[in-house]
């Protein structure tokens, strides 16, 4: 896990200018902590579209609150990605509301010249990153009630090594080797990676 010097140290270089204040990285640091001790041992990821039902259940994960599901007003890339390395660390389990296709992994709107990185939807973004830092669908594919939010996939950590060693660092070097390997051989490329 991150300590909090090395956590914001990290992260100034990786943020936007525009988000690169006191308050955006206290607040990416708060957010952290609170899904790495969020209150149920789990979050809940899926597109914003998905998660209203969850929200209510499980209650936001914010630079205030520990529930499962972010949701916060400073929100930027680092924030999310701060979200996922908070659960990633803590091994939480992660329940995903959204069936993951080609609509809820690719961007489609990106066109050739914007940043590789762009090139995938935030979900895309969040399973490759539990993909890449040790985490396994254990149950799935099915549609459930979990205290009546809704579940598609359960996400558990299978690889502690290689959850604790991630990084904001790794995670973007992992984000921009996927996002070329899609960018050459299609979203079938993606598919296979999370399914494997």
């Amino acid at each position: 896990m991150y300590i909090e010097s090395d956590f914001k140290k990290e992260i100034e270089g990786l943020l936007d200018p525009a988000d690169r204040t006191a308050q955006h990285i206290e607040a990416c640091w708060q957010v952290y902590n609170n899904a790495a001790t969020t209150k149920d041992g789990k979050i809940v990821a899926g597109s914003i579209e998905d998660l209203h039902e969850a929200l209510k259940v499980f209650g936001p994960t914010n630079s205030r609150d520990n529930g499962s599901v972010l949701r916060t007003k400073t929100w930027s890339i680092i924030l999310n990605d701060s979200w996922i390395l908070g659960a990633v660390h803590a091994k939480a389990e992660v329940e995903l509301v959204s069936r993951p296709t080609s609509s809820t992994i690719a961007n489609k709107d990106f066109k050739s010249g914007d940043p590789l990185d762009r090139i995938f939807r935030v979900t895309g973004r969040e399973l490759i990153g539990l993909k890449s830092f040790g985490y396994s669908v254990v149950q799935g594919p099915l549609i459930y009630k979990s205290h009546t939010a809704k579940v598609i996939n359960i996400m558990s950590c299978i690889d502690h090594r290689l959850a604790e060693s991630a990084t904001f660092s790794k995670y973007k070097e992992t984000i921009i080797r996927q996002a070329g390997v899609m960018a050459y051989k299609g979203i079938t490329a993606i598919n296979s990676f999370l399914d494997a």
